[in-house]
């Protein structure tokens, strides 16, 4: 695979205050015109040996390609937040998350460039090891 992996979902609109303002936009349009969308991240927490468990972005990615990061990703059309995050732990993890405890941790409004975003943080804890 030669391409970069990236993408042309329809995303949410949504204002400065998380109203959704009725309009889906391709996730380009939404990063280059710094509209706000809703993210989704899940955080795993190795309680036992005290940790962060992270995962490694492929390659191909167009940002931050080969680094550690949360599972994370958008949510998409009109996907509920729930959804968006059980698909992205199933994509990218290769779990279940009907089989985690996972928990509501924060939503961190976020203004960076060219991503504009509500960031609907989770966590779980893993007991010893990887889950």
């Amino acid at each position: 695979m030669s391409a970069v992996a990236d993408k042309e979902e329809l995303l949410k609109v949504y204002d400065e205050n998380h109203y959704f303002t009725g309009m889906y936009e391709k996730r380009s349009v939404v990063h280059n015109n710094c509209l706000y969308h809703n993210e989704v991240a899940l955080w795993i927490i190795d309680k036992e040996n005290k940790r962060v468990l992270m995962e490694k972005r492929s390659p191909f990615k167009k940002l931050n390609p080969n680094k550690f990061a949360l599972c994370a990703g958008h949510v998409v059309g009109d996907e509920s937040i729930e959804e968006a995050l059980s698909k992205e732990v199933d994509e990218e993890l290769g779990l279940d998350i009907g089989e985690l405890n996972v928990m509501p941790l924060t939503i961190i409004k976020r203004n960076e460039q060219n991503n504009f975003c509500f960031s609907h943080h989770f966590y779980t804890l893993s007991g010893g090891g990887l889950i």
